[in-house]
């Protein structure tokens, strides 16, 4: 989220996964994204997306990408949503009003509100739209990504809330700044003040040197591509 050129682009493009993806004739698609489905609420300020339950975090072990066994879910979706908007939440964030529009971000635990929801412009439910193509249907919401178990019905759906109605929001959230990345480990290592960031001493997640090799090399990057 520091960077917008177009190598930077392609590079984060592989690294992170994304709610949402773009084709290469730029129409919108779950397909090789976290969700299984994406639904537009009527009034189009409300976005909806069923998550999937088989994405792990990597890092790099002797220059090898390895699975971390951590799962990429809800926490880690609202984690990077709320700092991808946040023009305070890394040094010199160059991306961030990409995503200025994004009022909240949030886990949907309720089944009755996907079922009571509408989808814009047709007569059924969010629930009817994010189950389409999926193997169990909906049965529960759980909030431990831990417990999400899509064989059985056990999903997470995330719902996020827009500043007015803006459809063009799913087209931002394929950007590469709206990859999904580790909150437990993005917290680990940015453990510094914003306000007084020394670039002299303070290492932020993702900083260049901490993924080039050398006498110090300690890359603590974990993608979700």
């Amino acid at each position: 989220i520091k960077g917008n050129d177009g190598s930077i682009n392609q590079l984060n493009t592989n690294m992170y996964v994304r709610l949402v993806n773009l084709t290469d004739d730029d129409q919108l698609t779950a397909e090789g994204s976290l969700s299984h489905n994406f639904s537009i609420a009527d009034g189009n300020s409300e976005y909806y997306f069923v998550l999937r339950d088989d994405i792990n975090f990597a890092k790099i072990e002797n220059k090898k990408a390895v699975d971390t066994g951590e799962r990429v879910g809800a926490d880690d979706v609202i984690f990077s949503m709320d700092r991808a908007k946040d023009k305070d939440s890394v040094p010199d964030h160059r991306t961030y009003s990409l995503h200025e529009h994004i009022q909240k971000t949030e886990l949907v635990t309720d089944l009755s509100v996907l079922e009571s929801t509408q989808q814009n412009g047709c007569g059924g439910s969010i629930k009817d739209a994010l189950e389409q193509g999926l193997d169990s249907k909906i049965t529960e919401l759980v909030s431990d990504k831990t417990k999400a178990d899509n064989g059985a019905g056990k999903y997470q759906v995330i719902k996020l809330t827009t500043t007015e109605p803006f459809p063009q929001v799913l087209n931002y959230l394929a950007h590469q700044s709206a990859g999904i990345v580790s909150k437990k480990q993005v917290e680990s290592i940015n453990t510094y003040d914003v306000a007084s960031f020394d670039v002299n001493k303070d290492i932020p997640y993702g900083d260049q040197n901490t993924v080039t090799e050398g006498a110090a090399y300690n890359n603590t990057l974990y993608t979700s591509g």
